[in-house]
C-alpha cells in the first residue's frame, strides 16, 4: 500500500504544483519543471473536457478533491476486504491507523489528506538543503526545479522557512496525534512539555528526509548505470543533473582511485552518520521529557 500511497502523492503533486506556479519562462527553459507543470495540465483539461465552463483553478481543485477521495475509498475497501494495513506515521507517531478510523470515510479521508501534507514536508525538507536563500538566478535548473516544488514555502522570506517548515511539522504530528489513541501520553506533561514533543516530532521528520534523500541518490546512480549500458542519454542528463546537485561539493571535488570515483559512497557514509546521529540525539531528548 506504500507504493499506491507514493503514487496517489504523486498525482496530487502535479496539481498542487498546478496551484502555486503560473505558466512562464521557468517552465519553457527548465525540463524539469516543465514536466510536471505540461501533466497538471494534461489532467486539469481531461477535467475541463467534461466540465468546459470551469475556471482552470477550479477544475484542479476538483481533480485534488477527487483523488484525495478515491484513495480514501479504495484504501478502505483494500483494508476492509483484504486486511491490509496502510501505515501512515511521521516524527514520533509511527505506529499503524487506529481503530476509531479504521472504517469510515471521513477518517480516510483525512488521513489521505496528512499523506499528502507528509509528502510536500519533505519535499520542503529536501529545499531547506538546497535551494540557498540569495542564488536567484545563478541557480541550476534543478535548484529552480526543487524551489518550484516546494511552493509556497520557498516563496517566503528564506529566514522565515525553517520556522514554518518546523509548525507544518508539529501541525502534522498533532493531527496524527488528535486520531490516534495511543499517542495521547504525549500531552500528560502540560502544555510546555508537549509543545517540546511536538517540536523534537518535527524535527524528526526533517531526520527522515535525509534517508529519502539516500534513496533518491541511490535510484538516481542506479539509473546513470543503466543510461550507460543502454545508451540513452536523456536518463544520463537527468541522473548527471541531479546527482551534481544533491551531492553537492564530492560532486566538483571527487574522491577518486583511479577511474573508480568513490564520492557517492563517502556521501552515503557521512549521510547516513549525520541522519543516525540526529536521530539518536533528538530519541533520547523524547525519551527524557516527561
Amino acid at each position: 500500500m506504500k507504493f499506491w500511497d507514493m503514487l496517489f502523492n504523486m498525482g496530487l503533486f502535479l496539481l498542487w504544483f498546478r496551484f502555486w506556479n503560473r505558466p512562464g519562462r521557468t517552465a519553457y527553459f527548465n525540463p524539469f519543471v516543465g514536466v510536471v507543470e505540461r501533466a497538471g495540465y494534461s489532467v486539469v483539461g481531461f477535467v475541463r473536457s467534461a466540465f468546459p465552463f470551469l475556471p482552470d483553478l477550479t477544475a484542479a481543485l476538483l481533480a485534488f478533491l477527487f483523488l484525495l477521495a478515491f484513495r480514501a475509498v479504495l484504501f478502505l475497501y483494500l483494508v476492509g476486504t483484504y486486511s491490509a494495513e496502510w501505515h501512515l506515521g511521521f516524527g514520533i507517531v509511527g505506529q499503524g491507523l487506529p481503530s476509531v478510523v479504521s472504517r469510515t470515510f471521513g477518517g480516510y479521508f483525512f488521513l489521505s489528506l496528512l499523506s499528502f501534507g507528509v509528502f510536500l514536508f519533505y519535499i520542503g525538507s529536501l529545499s531547506l538543503i538546497y535551494v540557498r536563500p540569495g542564488q536567484g538566478t545563478s541557480m541550476g535548473h534543478p535548484e529552480e526545479a526543487l524551489a518550484a516544488y516546494a511552493s509556497p514555502l520557498t516563496r517566503l522570506r528564506p529566514e522565515f522557512r525553517p520556522f514554518t517548515l518546523l509548525a507544518s511539522g508539529m501541525a502534522l504530528t498533532l493531527a496524527l496525534v488528535a486520531i490516534s489513541p495511543l499517542s495521547f501520553g504525549m500531552f500528560l506533561g502540560g502544555p510546555f512539555v508537549a509543545t517540546v514533543k511536538l517540536t523534537v516530532s518535527a524535527m524528526l521528520g526533517w531526520v527522515a528526509s535525509l534517508h529519502i534523500l539516500l534513496m533518491l541518490v541511490m535510484g538516481l546512480i542506479i539509473g546513470s548505470w543503466v543510461s550507460m549500458f543502454s545508451g540513452s542519454m536523456g536518463l544520463a542528463s537527468f541522473c548527471r543533473n541531479w546527482l551534481d546537485m544533491f551531492l553537492g561539493p564530492m560532486r566538483r571535488y571527487p574522491i577518486r582511485i583511479g577511474m573508480l570515483d568513490l564520492s557517492p559512497i563517502v556521501f552515503f557514509l557521512v549521510l547516513q552518520l549525520i541522519a543516525g546521529l540526529l536521530q539518536s540525539v533528538l530519541q533520547g531528548v523524547y525519551d527524557r521529557l516527561p
